[in-house]
């Protein structure tokens, strides 16, 4: 648990950041005439990509020249340093995510296959900043390209990137194959995202 705190307390500020947006957003969406569809939607768009603001400020330190050194010499492995680290935010991101979607959607259990979804979601986007923060090296940079990778999501109302899409709007409503289907393949890609950005963790070199 010390380690956890730790960690925590490396995050900084921006550890206030999205358990401030999903405390908003469930009490808007609680007291909103929308259906639970409409809310579950935005709810996909919206809150996933905030996991962010956790993974990357966590690596900030192992990639900053003036604080490498020392973070980088720790005894431990590069695994706990890693990506149990990304595991373990990110599974605590999704349970203030589940108590969200509970506050929000009165109906919950009918819609509990989109919070299975929404997490699965958070996994991408947690893979994702892990690695941009090792690979460019800057938190400014990893968090506005996802940022911008989520506002195409947002303005693409024609569904002209559909193929680059998180969204499961549209096949939310169909069989449920095919569900299943686009989740396994978004955890693939993401297992993907994150085993590609451990091992350019592990390559970091003290110096």
């Amino acid at each position: 648990m010390r380690w956890v705190y730790y960690n925590i307390q490396e995050i900084g500020i921006m550890r206030y950041f999205p358990l401030m947006v999903l405390c908003i957003m469930s009490l808007l969406c609680r007291n909103s005439p929308a259906e639970a569809i409409v809310i579950l939607k935005s709810f996909e768009l919206f809150l996933p990509p905030f996991v962010i603001f956790w993974i990357i400020p966590l690596f900030f330190n192992y990639v900053n020249a003036g604080t490498r050194e020392v973070y980088l010499s720790y005894p431990c492995s590069r695994k706990k340093q890693g990506i149990l680290r990304v595991i373990i935010f990110m599974l605590l991101f999704d349970v203030f995510l589940t108590a969200a979607f509970v506050v929000a959607v009165s109906s919950w259990k009918e819609y509990s296959l989109y919070l299975l979804i929404l997490c699965v979601q958070s996994f991408f986007y947690a893979s994702l900043g892990f690695l941009m923060i090792i690979t460019t090296k800057n938190i400014v940079i990893s968090i506005g390209i996802i940022l911008a990778y989520v506002g195409l999501q947002v303005l693409d109302t024609s569904h002209i990137f559909y193929i680059i899409s998180l969204s499961f709007s549209g096949v939310y409503n169909g069989k449920l194959e095919n569900i299943i289907l686009r989740m396994i393949i978004l955890f693939t890609i993401s297992t993907f995202l994150l085993i590609r950005a451990q091992r350019r963790f592990e390559r970091l070199e003290v110096v």
